[in-house]
């Protein structure tokens, strides 16, 4: 196969590119699809998505030095598939066919989105569109294993791009100056070194975008992790060691986020804590705080022993930080062994989780069901302590995933292990592997079982009490509650995916999946939009009868104002 495509262009089409005025460069991060193929849309996405954030940054940059030539301006549109359909028409009329001049950049591509990233390729490249796709699972793929897996040979046989690694460092500049060229590469192999970020252009999203993500914005303030965790993708994207921007370059990002009205930052760090500059960092952001005049807060990603870092989380709190998301994975060490988490202590969750709580941080912990050693008693077991031991009130559980571009997703593949086909379903809320011990059925309950557990209305009143004595929201206990069970109960989604106010399109659907009737869609929808709001209506009451025994307060939502938007609203 050629290392290049589209280098078959006429002589005309180059002509008259060379004397177009506009370029057209579409970043789009597809979203993914329903149990039933629908391509999920949301009203504000659960997550803002800070690879389209950097990538926008990078292109806006390239825009403003001319990268192309003095005479070509480069037009930036940016669109998260999660919040609105694709302009599909739009793109093909303005870079369709002979006309060439742009390009579609599929970013951030994850595992389960990339058969919907392959839907809209596939469309796109039908119309002749040139197309460029990145992200997690391509780079991931092919940092790990020798050759391009299958579905990735589908793409570059549909003339797709495919880009490993960042684009810092110049890299953007080479993918833009070879789609004017009408020359894309049919693999951009990631270098040796990943690029540095200091002096790199931050992250930046539109403001159409920022109002739909509830005034919360993305930013990174290095990437990489020095540990090697087996179930894994990040250092085999982002590499093992740590890379940081300069805290002067992260403030001035946070400032312009602040002045479009941005109020919350999702730190997108795998290990904030890991920073080479952490302190000067959290000081400069909490000396922002002090002068700003607008409030904002902060969510982190750290490890467990971040906690016994001197000052660590005392800065922490001096800095907003109000969530920290610590990857706790396992109670049983045998389980962390197998992983490859020697830096977890199961003896040190306790002393971690109060000393955030005492801080006034809100702890949520990511743990893991199905590592080789359990079975349905020894789950249920580990999550009575995880929850009345060490008194964890949010836990993010995830089924063990084997994910493309992890050192178990290579080895699975190497001894031949059954692994689930359909990408779509790794959104670690599907169990996509056989278990040594449980059946799939009995693996899928005593997931089921612990999420039960988790949001029991028996622990709410202890989740609301210990909120209050730690200072903390107590409309967040409420909002959580309700938010995970409709999640989980009702659309079987995973809470870490669920934004507000989820759409379906009739005719947005996955490739091989029928359009229904429109009447019968509209029966359907109408239906599951009644009994949605009727289980909604009944968790209201239900958990605002327990917040006003508890607390003899009113709910944070009187029962006139009932609404999904107005519910959700609270998590962030």
């Amino acid at each position: 196969m050629s290392n290049r495509i589209n280098n078959d262009a006429p002589n005309e089409v180059r002509s008259a590119l060379s004397e177009s005025t506009i370029f057209y460069l579409y970043l789009i991060a597809p979203s993914h699809y329903t149990e039933d193929g629908y391509v999920i849309f949301w009203d504000a996405p659960p997550l803002s998505n800070n690879t389209l954030a950097c990538l926008n940054g990078l292109a806006l940059d390239c825009a403003r030095r001319k990268v192309l030539g003095q005479h070509v301006t480069i037009e930036v549109v940016v669109q998260d598939e999660s919040t609105d359909p694709i302009p599909s028409d739009e793109i093909i009329e303005r870079i369709g066919g002979s006309r060439r001049r742009g390009m579609v950049a599929l970013t951030g591509v994850q595992s389960h989105q990339y058969p919907r990233a392959l839907d809209l390729a596939r469309q796109l490249r039908n119309a002749s569109v040139p197309v460029c796709m990145g992200g997690f699972h391509v780079t991931g793929v092919l940092a790990m294993l020798a050759q391009p897996t299958a579905e990735l040979h589908e793409a570059m046989d549909l003339g797709v791009s495919l880009f490993c690694g960042e684009a810092e460092g110049g890299r953007l500049d080479e993918v833009l100056r070879d789609a004017y060229d009408g020359n894309l590469k049919s693999i951009y192999a990631r270098p040796s070194e990943p690029p540095g970020l200091e002096g790199e252009p931050g992250p930046s999203l539109p403001n159409t975008l920022l109002k739909k993500t509830r005034g919360v914005a993305p930013f990174d303030a290095g990437r990489g992790c020095p540990f090697v965790c087996s179930f894994c993708t990040i250092i085999n994207v982002h590499g093992k060691g740590g890379r940081q921007r300069r805290v002067e370059d992260v403030i001035a990002t946070m400032r312009v986020y602040l002045q479009q009205g941005v109020r919350f930052f999702q730190v997108t760090d795998d290990n904030f804590s890991r920073l080479a500059n952490w302190r000067e960092l959290l000081n400069a952001i909490a000396e922002l705080r002090r002068h700003s005049e607008r409030e904002f807060g902060l969510l982190i990603q750290v490890d467990v022993p971040s906690y016994r870092k001197k000052g660590f989380v005392e800065l922490c709190a001096a800095a907003g930080v109000h969530f920290v998301f610590v990857g706790v994975e396992s109670v049983n060490e045998e389980n962390l062994q197998e992983i490859v988490k020697k830096q977890n202590r199961a003896e040190q969750y306790r002393d971690m989780f109060r000393a955030w709580r005492k801080a006034g941080i809100h702890v949520q912990a990511g743990y893991i069901l199905g590592f080789s050693a359990d079975t349905p008693e020894s789950i249920d077991r580990d999550v009575r302590y995880l929850l009345d031991e060490i008194q964890f009130d949010d836990v993010m559980f995830f089924y063990m995933t084997h994910l493309p571009g992890s050192a178990n997703h290579r080895d699975a593949l190497s001894t031949g292990e059954w692994l689930d086909p359909d990408l779509n379903r790794y959104t670690l809320h599907h169990p996509v592997k056989t278990h040594p011990t449980m059946s799939s059925r009995q693996w899928k309950r005593a997931y089921r079982r612990a999420w039960r557990s988790l949001v029991a209305y028996h622990r709410i009143p202890g989740y609301l009490r210990a909120a209050q004595n730690d200072g903390l929201d107590t409309r967040l206990v409420f909002s959580r509650m309700v938010g995970y069970r409709l999640s989980l109960f009702w659309y079987d989604i995973h809470p870490i995916e669920f934004g507000l106010g989820l759409r379906k399109v009739r005719t947005q659907k996955r490739s091989g999946f029928p359009i229904k009737a429109a009447w019968m869609f509209w029966i359907q929808s109408t239906t599951n939009y009644v009994i949605e709001r009727t289980y909604l209506n009944y968790l209201h009451w239900r958990i605002g009868r327990i917040y006003r025994r508890t607390l003899n307060d009113t709910p944070p939502l009187k029962a006139k104002q009932r609404s999904l938007a107005t519910v959700l609203r609270l998590i962030e």
